[in-house]
C-alpha cells in the first residue's frame, strides 16, 4: 500500500499536557471510569519524539534475526549514548523512536547476537544477509546490554501504568457476526420482534375488551 505519509507532529503538545494536569485533579475526575488508561496513554505520548514519523518494531528485528529478545532499555541506552534521541510509540510498547541512522540499529542487534550467537542462518535469508556484515558503528564490548534508559520526565514508581491491559477479555469492538452467529443473532431479533409483537396486540385486545 503506497499513499500520502504525515511526517509533521502528530499532536500538540501544550494541550496534551495540560489535559494530563487536569487529570492530576483526583476531586473533579474521580467519576472519569477510564481516567487511568487515558492518564497513562497522555504520559507516553508526552515521551513520544514528536518529530520521528515512524519506529523499528523490535520484534519484527530480532524476528528476522531468529535470535532472542533483546531488552528494549540495552537498544535505548545504548542509542542515547551515541548522541541520538528515542522514546518508544503510545500506539507500541516495543516501538523504537529515533532519529539514529537504520544501520547503527542494526550493528547493536548484530552486536546483540554475538552475544547471544544463534543457530546458523539459512542460506540466502535475511538473518545471513544481516549477520554477514560485521559491526562498524558500535562494538559489543562497548554495550551494557544490562542498561537500564528512563527518558526525561518519565516516572520511575513501578506502580503507575503505561500501558494498561484491557479491563476484560475481548474488550473492544468486535467482528461482524458471520455464518452460524450471524444466524443465531438474526434468530434472536426475530424472536424479540415476535415477542413485542404479541405483546402489543394482548394489550390492544384488553383495551377492546
Amino acid at each position: 500500500m503506497t499513499g500520502p505519509v504525515w511526517i509533521d507532529r502528530l499532536y500538540d503538545p501544550d494541550v496534551v499536557k495540560r489535559l494530563h494536569g487536569t487529570l492530576e485533579d483526583e476531586e473533579s475526575t474521580k467519576s472519569l471510569k477510564m481516567k487511568d488508561r487515558v492518564k497513562a496513554l497522555l504520559g507516553v505520548v508526552l515521551e513520544e519524539l514528536p518529530d520521528v514519523p515512524f519506529y523499528y518494531n523490535m520484534p519484527s528485528m530480532i524476528h528476522a534475526l531468529n535470535a532472542n529478545s533483546i531488552p528494549l532499555s540495552a537498544m535505548f541506552a545504548t542509542l542515547a549514548s551515541h548522541g541520538y534521541r528515542v522514546s518508544q510509540a503510545h500506539t507500541n510498547p516495543n516501538a523504537c523512536k529515533t532519529n539514529a541512522p537504520l544501520e547503527l540499529v542494526w550493528d547493536i542487534l548484530r552486536c546483540w547476537v554475538k552475544r547471544h550467537p544463534v543457530k546458523t542462518p539459512q542460506v540466502n535469508s535475511s538473518a545471513e544477509a544481516i549477520l554477514s556484515k560485521e559491526p562498524t558503528l558500535v562494538q559489543v564490548d562497548q554495550i551494557n546490554f544490562n542498561a537500564k534508559y528512563f527518558p526525561p520526565g518519565r516516572n520511575k514508581d513501578p506502580k503507575v501504568a503505561r500501558y494498561p491491559q484491557n479491563p476484560t477479555k475481548g474488550w473492544g469492538p468486535g467482528t461482524r457476526a458471520t455464518g452460524k452467529r450471524q444466524a443465531e443473532n438474526a434468530n434472536e431479533e426475530l424472536g424479540e420482534e415476535q415477542k413485542r409483537a404479541k405483546t402489543d396486540d394482548d394489550a390492544r385486545e384488553r383495551a377492546e375488551s
